[in-house]
């Protein structure tokens, strides 16, 4: 894919900025943690729980002495939108959200993660984006991808 594609999902009012990187969708990890805690400093609150949590910081890190189950590779700096300009950020993949938002005690957290596990499902949704399908072209993909990551969990 010669482009990034660049979208924003939005969970309860809050925009989520992602990327497709290597064929699938990766979340801006700061973005995770506003929608989760409200958070008026993300960055903060990740440095703060990656001291509290030695496993999910040695995860981040991508540190090769951690012997857990978990084999997921390290988030990546990414470059996403921003109101200044274009700028990298945290960015992790589906899974390694799922690892985050465990780390998070915060009552969105379940809803949350359907809403991800949907946002997985609907993989379709980025072949629409990079071949550009329309309406008048393919009217049953693009009705049935009209709106997916744009639903409110509810």
């Amino acid at each position: 894919m010669s482009e990034e594609l660049k979208k924003i999902a939005i969970f309860r009012n809050k925009r989520i900025r992602r990327v497709v990187y290597g064929g699938e969708w990766w979340f801006v990890i700061n973005d995770v943690i506003e929608a989760l805690t409200d958070s008026v400093n993300p960055a903060d609150y990740l440095k703060k729980m990656r001291k509290r949590d030695p496993e999910f910081d040695k995860i981040f890190r991508g540190d090769p002495s951690y012997a857990g189950r978990d084999k997921l590779s390290p988030p990546a700096q990414l470059e996403v939108d921003t109101p200044i300009g274009k700028r990298k950020a945290y960015c992790w993949y589906t899974e390694g959200i799922f690892r985050l938002v465990q780390s998070i005690p915060s009552p969105k957290a379940e809803p949350f993660k359907r809403w991800l596990a949907q946002a997985k499902q609907d993989t379709y949704f980025i072949y629409e984006e990079t071949f550009a399908i329309t309406e008048e072209k393919y009217p049953v993909l693009a009705s049935a991808s009209a709106g997916l990551f744009n639903k409110e969990e509810k």
